[in-house]
């Protein structure tokens, strides 16, 4: 018989770039007033025994400074301080709301019901690290992103630390472990829920593949479209009565079939879907019998999940939908699981409240849609189509990750496979930008976007908008380095400018943010550098890594379209920091790396699951019995 308590996991992100390190009384009272609220919910919930809380600020500095240093690491007094205060202040705001909860009028609050809170930073996970380190130091580069940058996908690598470590362990394997948004409202009716379910199955069933969630919204209520979908749906919504028109509902319903199900198939489809299904899948539809697993919703994933498939913890770009309905679909294509409703995905009425916008939707908001959100649901589609066809078979980047598992294979043909990806990634970016473009949603603002990133999707050269706030620091960069000219590459590369646009750049101190003329400048030079047939010679006279995808296509001495796709590869390998990458290029490289990470899963789990009780006590910390001091 199982326990009859939860253990949650959630992630509090912590900015660490344009703040002291030094916590001030107003940064202290931010961060508290900013959880506290959801930590009363925790403390309030009777079902739930654990409470995990991540803060990421160590790693992050830890990637940060493994770039840059070769073997030692070395922390300031200050970052260490700052990482210990920012964990501090949240045992605070526990003690906070245990205090504001004994005294409400009425309160059931009993201290010795309340579940434990464990903060998780960077001592705790010091010897998983140093373990890792000395396996092979490139796994300590999975912990973040391509190029150490950390995404909102990073921390579920913590996330199967704690699932491995206590799956095998008893009595900690009888506790499910369910994970939620730092922003999500948890109640108790909803955790009782998912317990229920996840007892049925870790008690009875024989079946070793379990991944499924609740749902975001308010039991009793009517759906609310802005805050109650893992999709973001603002900027379609009437600010006023946060409500959809009916072409706005067919937004919804049309991402069924091309991405993740949100609502059912008996609501209507756009009528450009429509005769797209008719023209291309003779009116078949992929929409599935449950809505999207959503991870910040109470995600529950079985100890053989996450044993044989790692999480996507090592994507640069943000992806909706990769945490985790496509990890779901990817168990599913392998065999691991079926679809719903055999195999739930989506268990209905446990829904879980947040509130996107508190302060009501803004103009910021619908500039933040259509500057990176639509980028992200773009890359969603693809990704899904990369991962399974419409009809549930192996898409391209699912057959790679099953020739790992099934055949044990160590290496893979890199270039074979980037090509059958960028294939696919290409057809697919294309087919949802069109449907975009076309499709009668309510509103322009998509359909503008669709029409324009057609040209980013089909030409290797660069785009202003690539270059938008807050990645315009990096188009700082760049004029700075191009100014400077301090190797060969950027000497020849500002050299492809125009002379009055050379003198522009010399002209620029960074001081002052680039000025629009200055942004349209670099951008046409840029361009006019891709045309260049020497800068792969002046790459690597500057020493700029060719990459083997660079070494085959120089071999094939291009010209034209196929030049500037080689130059572009030349100069985001040569500037990594200040220069974008092609959107669909980047999601074939991270699909890559994906693969990769597969093959090198096994030396993660094996270490993992080595750590003790005297290395890893966080890991250990018991449900059932109460101390008197919630985090010790």
């Amino acid at each position: 018989m199982l326990a009859s308590k939860a253990v949650v996991f959630t992630h509090l992100p912590v900015p660490i770039d344009g703040q002291p390190y030094v916590y001030t009384r107003k940064m202290i009272f931010r961060l508290i007033r900013r959880v506290l609220p959801h930590f009363k919910a925790y403390l309030r919930c009777r079902n739930i025994g654990l409470v995990y809380v991540y803060v990421d600020t160590g790693i992050r500095l830890t990637l940060r400074h493994l770039l840059k240093e070769t073997g030692v690491i070395q922390f300031t007094i200050a970052e260490l301080e700052f990482e210990q205060n920012t964990r501090n202040c949240l045992k605070l705001a526990v003690d906070k709301a245990v205090a504001e909860l004994s005294k409400e009028p009425d309160s059931s609050f009993k201290l010795s019901s309340a579940p434990h809170f464990q903060f998780i930073g960077l001592p705790h996970l010091l010897t998983l690290i140093h373990s890792l380190y000395r396996i092979d130091p490139g796994l300590i580069y999975d912990l973040g992103g391509s190029q150490g940058q950390f995404t909102y996908d990073s921390p579920k690598f913590v996330e199967a630390i704690i699932r491995l470590v206590r799956g095998i362990f008893l009595p900690h394997s009888q506790f499910p472990i369910f994970r939620f948004d730092e922003d999500v409202k948890v109640n108790e009716v909803a955790i009782g829920r998912l317990l229920e379910h996840a007892r049925a199955i870790m008690d009875g069933d024989d079946q070793t593949y379990w991944f499924f969630s609740g749902g975001y919204g308010r039991l009793g209520k009517d759906i609310d479209p802005v805050d109650d979908f893992a999709i973001r749906l603002h900027w379609l919504a009437d600010r006023h009565t946060r409500t959809l028109s009916n072409q706005g509902w067919c937004f919804v319903r049309d991402l069924g079939e091309i991405g993740a199900t949100q609502i059912p198939s008996d609501r209507p489809l756009s009528d450009y879907m429509n005769g797209w299904l008719k023209t291309h899948r003779s009116g078949a539809s992929a929409n599935r019998a449950q809505q999207q697993v959503i991870s910040g919703a109470g995600l529950f994933m079985s100890l053989p999940a996450i044993q044989t498939l790692p999480p996507f913890m090592n994507f640069h770009l943000l992806i909706t939908w990769i945490d985790d309905h496509l990890k779901r679909r990817l168990h599913e294509v392998l065999g691991h699981l079926a679809p719903p409703p055999e195999d739930v995905e989506h268990i209905g009425e446990t829904l879980f409240s947040q509130n996107r916008h508190p302060n009501g939707i803004t103009d910021g908001d619908i500039k933040w849609a259509k500057d990176y959100y639509f980028e992200r649901l773009l890359s969603g589609c693809i990704m899904h189509a990369l991962i399974t066809t419409a009809d549930g078979e192996m898409g391209k980047l699912a057959q790679a990750v099953d020739e790992v598992l099934q055949l044990g294979r160590l290496t893979i043909d890199e270039e074979d496979l980037r090509h059958s990806l960028q294939d696919v990634a290409t057809m697919a970016a294309l087919s949802v930008l069109d449907l975009w473009a076309h499709a009668d949603y309510g509103s322009a603002l998509l359909s503008n976007w669709a029409k324009d990133m057609v040209h980013r999707i089909t030409s290797w050269r660069f785009y202003a908008e690539e270059f938008r706030e807050p990645s315009g620091k990096e188009l700082i960069g760049l004029a700075l380095r191009l100014r400077q000219a301090q190797d060969p590459l950027s000497r020849h590369l500002l050299d492809q400018f125009l002379v009055e646009s050379q003198q522009q750049v010399q002209d620029y101190s960074g001081s002052a943010p680039l000025s629009d003329l200055l942004k349209n400048i670099m951008v046409e030079g840029l361009n006019r550098g891709l045309e260049s047939p020497d800068l792969l010679n002046e790459a690597a006279t500057a020493g700029v890594r060719l990459t083997e995808q660079i070494r085959r296509l120089q071999q094939t001495m291009p010209t034209g379209e196929d030049l500037i796709r080689l130059n572009r590869l030349i100069l985001e390998e040569a500037y990594p920091d200040e220069l974008p990458k092609h959107l669909v290029g980047g999601i074939v490289n991270n699909s890559i790396s994906y693969v990769h990470l597969v093959r090198r899963w096994y030396q993660y789990v094996g270490a993992i699951q080595k750590l003790a009780p005297v290395h890893a006590y966080w890991l250990f910390r018991p449900v059932e019995e109460h101390e008197d001091d919630p985090e010790k």
